[in-house]
Order: C-alpha cells, then structure tokens, then sequence
C-alpha cells in the first residue's frame, strides 16, 4: 500500500487509490455482534417471538413475555374477552389481565397455528414453563431440574434475578417506584432492561408470570413466578420466589411467558429448517 501511494501520481488519482483502499479494508473487516434484542434468539416463530435454549431445560424459551400484539392476535381470532387493564400500554408491553386459563388456551392456539402452517413440526407444542423449568431459566440450579422443592433451598433463598444482592441496583428491573430502579410507572416494554446469562429478559419484575404447575397441589390454584411492577419486599423479589393464585383470575401485574416443547426427535436445527422453508 505505501509504495503504491509513494509514486509520483497526480493528486486527483492518488484520492481515488485511497477511497478504494479504504473501501476494501472496511469490506473485508468482521462484522461485531449486535447486542441488540432483534438479535437474540435461536428460533423466530410467525408472531415473531424468539425463542433459545436455556442450560438444563428441555425447551425452548421465549426471551421475553408474551406482548400485547402477540396476545391481541389471539383474542381477535378467537373472539376471547380481555379486559382493559386501566394502565397505559403499547404493543411492545407484556399482556395482562390474562388468567392462567388464558394463557393455556394462547399457547393451544399457537401450537396449531403453527403446525398447520409448518412452522412447526408435528411433536412439538407451545406451553407455560414449569416452575423447576423456570427457575432454571432465572440462573437457579439444582442436581435435578423436575424437582421444584430442590431449587427452593439453600443458597436460592439469597439469589435475586439481577447480579448481586440487596437492594436491586439501577436498572435491574421494573420494579416497585420505591426502589427506584426504573423510571416505568407500572409495565415496560419487554427487553427495556438487560437480559440473563441464557439472554432471556425480565425474568425479574414487570409482570408475574404463570407456570404450568398446580400451587402446593391445590386443585384451583396455580404457580406465579418473578414478581411485578407493584413488589418492593426482599422476599418477594427473590428468585425462587413462587406465589399461587387460583387459575381463573385476570390482573394487571399478571401475564406469562411461554416454552417451546420439542418432540423426542426434534432439534433446534430441525425448527430453524422448517422457518425458512415456511418463508
């Protein structure tokens, strides 16, 4: 490069060279990666959540909870009532005023949805995470990740969503006002804050999220995980944290995050080659 811009050239030619040149050094440069939430995700579904693997689970996770588009989707289609919640929302915010019962006819809904229009393999389902599925996706472990009892012992009873310990720091999630982590007077906009180690976001805060599990065996009540915008107490925030409500009951910090379950014979890979083949 130097001895070619040494020659003895006319000054019009020489800024052509090193346009060229610069042109070509940039081309050939790697591309960074995007730490951007459009980025994330291992597999896109036809409402475009974006689903990826969390260490230990045997499904997929959506990295963040299911929006107001994606739920209003659903309740156009299938001409099921959804109260207003009374609190300023977007598309992009998590849906509420969804009861456990909601949630479960969401993910039947999507599961055909999908596996009519190939965008999903016969074999694999939509479904509310378990509560042991999703305290391994907010960071807790245990010897064995069916057992729910396991993961609430221990040195889970000190572990918050967010790295270290108390108080939450700024930015940690949408919480209460009093502790002044955000500046979001009730529901943010999913993927507002930074994700987990599994890239998964809000696992803290925001809205309560319902599991798929009974509550300490009761017939009508089921699992909530994560808190809301409305908890402040220490022992709410905690990540294994489960509280129970019975599964008919719609309320503005209530909403759900859903799993993609895979047949016995199913990859990652599989799913991806069925997306761009639908396409």
């Amino acid at each position: 490069m130097i001895s070619i811009l040494s020659l003895h050239i006319i000054p019009g030619l020489r800024l052509v060279l090193l346009v060229l040149l610069a042109l070509l050094f940039f081309a050939q440069k790697p591309k960074a990666y995007s730490q951007d939430s459009s980025s994330r995700g291992d597999f896109e579904n036809s409402l475009e959540m974006r689903f990826t693997e969390v260490d230990g689970a045997r499904v997929l996770f959506s990295i963040w909870e299911t929006r107001v588009k994606d739920y209003r989707l659903f309740v156009n289609e299938t001409k099921r009532g959804w109260s207003d919640p009374g609190i300023i929302q977007d598309n992009n915010h998590p849906a509420v005023m969804v009861s456990w019962e909601d949630a479960t006819q969401f993910c039947r809904w999507l599961t055909d949805k999908e596996v009519t229009a190939g965008r999903i393999q016969e074999g694999c389902r939509y479904r509310l995470p378990t509560s042991a599925e999703w305290s391994l996706a907010v960071g807790l472990k245990t010897p064995d990740y069916t057992d729910t009892n396991a993961l609430l012992q221990g040195p889970s009873q000190t572990e918050f969503p967010w790295e270290g310990s108390w108080p939450p720091n700024e930015k940690a999630g949408n919480y209460h006002p009093d502790l002044g982590c955000d500046s979001f007077p009730t529901t943010a906009p999913v993927g507002s804050f930074s994700p987990n180690q599994f890239g998964l976001f809000d696992m803290g805060g925001n809205v309560w999220e319902w599991c798929l599990d009974s509550f300490k065996n009761s017939i009508d009540f089921r699992v909530l995980r994560g808190a809301s915008w409305r908890m402040r107490s220490p022992g709410d925030l905690l990540s294994s944290i489960e509280i129970g409500n019975v599964g008919h009951i719609r309320l503005s910090t209530y909403g759900f995050r859903v799993v993609l379950e895979l047949g016995d014979k199913i990859s990652v890979g599989d799913l991806i080659q069925a997306e761009t083949s639908a396409e």
